[in-house]
């Protein structure tokens, strides 16, 4: 390549711009390769950038992974009413809050590493309820729900001292609905049998009269479902 001090003259439109190479390299020949231009350390405007992270940002780990939806559970999913259980949401955007709500009862929770767990009290009536989560305090809204199923446990009932002769009532409550519970009074001795109709809340009541005196045992039982109480004929 030959060198030597050139002076161009490059002329654009109405005006020239006047471009002094001194010592400067004549272009290269044809068919010779050309320079390679000078590499960049600084990131290429093109670089591939994490999905939901800004420009510049990826290198960053994402503190919510796109495409994955906050998720809540219920442990356990059956209890009684007016019992505790816990709820636990997973998924959660970092430094978020999550609203848990179970029936009229809730609470509000700061999240930890994209969890966040608080203890609720089950609703006083039996029945199936929504556990809701919700974030709060947060640039991201998500909810979730699962259902809780809450019931009533089995129950028999009378009263703690009745009168021989008299009749008195035994109540049943918690057993399943619209179903025959059977219904035993005991004592040494002596046995007395019943059956109770339960209505559409698992609920029902049966007369009895006990003749002889003395502590009874008083058992209700519907398959696997019992509970038992006492009562003394005076």
């Amino acid at each position: 390549m030959l060198k030597w001090p050139i002076v161009v003259v490059v002329v654009v439109g109405a005006s020239a711009a006047l471009v002094a190479f001194v010592g400067g390299a004549l272009p290269d020949a044809p068919g010779q390769a050309p320079a390679t231009p000078p590499s960049s350390s600084g990131p290429s405007a093109s670089a591939p950038v994490t999905p939901g992270l800004a420009a510049g940002d990826a290198n960053k780990p994402a503190a919510y992974p796109p495409g994955q939806s906050m998720t809540v559970s219920a442990s356990p999913s059956s209890v009684a009413v007016g019992a505790r259980l816990t709820a636990t949401a997973l998924k959660v955007k970092s430094g978020c809050k999550v609203k848990f709500s179970l029936g009229s009862n809730s609470v509000t929770v700061k999240s930890d590493s994209g969890k966040a767990v608080a203890t609720l009290t089950a609703p006083s009536s039996a029945g199936t309820y929504p556990l809701l989560a919700a974030t709060a305090s947060c640039s991201t809204t998500a909810s979730a729900f699962t259902n809780v199923i809450v019931t009533i446990p089995p129950a028999v009932r009378a009263p703690a001292t009745v009168t021989h002769g008299v009749s008195f009532n035994v109540t049943v409550s918690g057993f399943p609905a619209n179903s025959q519970v059977a219904v035993t009074l005991i004592k040494s001795g002596v046995l007395v049998s019943k059956t109770v109709t339960t209505n559409g809340s698992g609920a029902g009541t049966v007369a009895v009269v006990l003749t002889k005196t003395g502590t009874y045992t008083v058992t209700a039982t519907k398959g696997t479902v019992t509970a038992a109480t006492t009562t003394k004929v005076l």
